[in-house]
């Protein structure tokens, strides 16, 4: 068993990742809160805590696997490069933790990765479904269509300017959002990273107190 970066200790983090993989991908495919997924945090936690390969495959498969699904399913486009994008960036993330275990620092990695998450894809939203101002209604900077939308929500229209881009990302933002329960589409984000990372680096510190420290306390006591 091969030991985690930066320490010597036999690696736990590969079967605590194998696990969330199978609850992240489980997730993605049953009704939940918009944002809130365990794949940001598997890429976290992987570059954190695996080896490059290990930590580029694992959130890669899953949203592979699970976007062929709910393509298949649901009929919703699947591999939005934006969003495979911020979970390499993620893993790139994961990488500055890897000597360290300070709950503020993996925090603070989540956080950044979170609003990286929530700029990239508003930008890329209003990219691809920006309009011609002058088509909108004197004064808007955004329109909402409802037929023929494939998703649960509106689809919305914004204005290819400033004020449109901007009314993206306050659309987004807003908490508490009707359309994204309990705490809206960037707040959910925040919260499912946070809550999910905790979990993980919490869970891969405590069984290495638990699992790790008394083997290695049994094993300087055979040789007394």
């Amino acid at each position: 068993m091969h030991n985690e970066p930066g320490t010597s200790k036999p690696s736990l983090a590969w079967p605590l990742s194998m696990g969330l993989a199978v609850v992240a991908g489980f997730i993605r495919l049953i009704p939940h809160p918009f944002n809130m997924t365990p794949v940001g945090a598997l890429g976290l936690f992987g570059g954190a805590r695996l080896r490059l390969w290990q930590a580029l495959t694992l959130p890669l498969t899953v949203m592979a696997v699970t976007d062929l699904l709910i393509w298949l399913i649901q009929g919703w486009r699947p591999f939005n490069s934006v969003v495979y994008g911020c979970f390499l960036v993620n893993i790139l993330l994961g990488r500055l933790l890897s000597r360290t275990s300070s709950p503020l620092r993996i925090a603070a990695c989540s956080l950044v990765g979170s609003v990286l998450f929530f700029m990239a894809t508003n930008f890329a939203v209003w990219v691809a479904s920006s309009i011609d101002p002058l088509t909108l209604p004197a004064g808007t900077a955004y329109v909402e269509e409802v037929r023929g939308s494939p998703y649960a929500y509106p689809v919305i229209h914004y204005a290819r300017n400033l004020e449109g881009l901007a009314a993206c990302y306050w659309l987004a933002l807003a908490f508490f959002s009707p359309e994204a329960p309990p705490f809206g589409f960037f707040g959910n984000l925040v919260v499912g990273d946070l809550f999910f990372c905790g979990a993980l680096f919490g869970a891969h510190a405590w069984l290495g107190r638990r699992l790790v420290r008394p083997t290695l306390s049994s094993a300087l006591a055979s040789r007394q």
